[in-house]
């Protein structure tokens, strides 16, 4: 949790500092939204969640339904397209304020595993994998430095249950749904 300056206010006091003129009311209601969230689901929890280093699975599914999952994914997989890049702003900040970056990593690990599949993955693939996904949370890529580097997009994508990427005989990078 975030201290307070001498002056009172908090580091991550988002209300009271500069605004973007490209910040709207569509903006602020995603905010009281994102924030209402937090407060109730995560807040009471965090520390405890922060030491145990992990948190319930559940809470996937209750960011899912809020649109914290989706927010930015298509539609027709059941995310919520936004075009606007103060939404990633507005959620960056917000979750933030949550003061433990290993819940918010975890919370928000999709972005890493699911652009892979909806960029270059089968539209078979994507239709198994992105609404279970954004529903549920929770996906992401191990990416084998062997081969790939730190590189990601060198991973090839096949079409398989469990399987990202075969980068050889020696190497497999697996994608786990939950």
């Amino acid at each position: 949790m975030s201290e307070k300056f001498s002056g009172g206010q908090s580091p991550i006091d988002f209300d009271h500092r500069y605004q973007s003129p490209l910040y709207n009311e569509d903006h602020r209601a995603w905010r009281a939204t994102l924030r209402k969230f937090i407060e109730a689901e995560i807040m009471p929890h965090v520390n405890a969640w922060d030491e145990a280093g992990e948190f319930p699975r559940e809470l996937y599914r209750k960011a899912a339904a809020v649109g914290l999952i989706g927010i930015g994914y298509p539609a027709e997989y059941g995310g919520t397209p936004v075009n606007d890049p103060m939404y990633s702003i507005v959620t960056a900040e917000e979750m933030a304020r949550i003061g433990a970056g290993g819940i918010n990593a975890s919370l928000m690990v999709h972005g890493i595993g699911l652009p892979p599949v909806l960029a270059i993955g089968s539209d078979a693939m994507k239709a198994r994998i992105a609404p279970q996904v954004l529903a549920a949370g929770a996906a992401g890529v191990v990416v084998s430095q062997a081969v790939a580097g730190n590189w990601a997009p060198a991973i090839l994508v096949e079409d398989s249950r469990l399987a990202l990427g075969q980068l050889g005989a020696h190497w497999r990078n697996r994608f786990a749904l939950p």
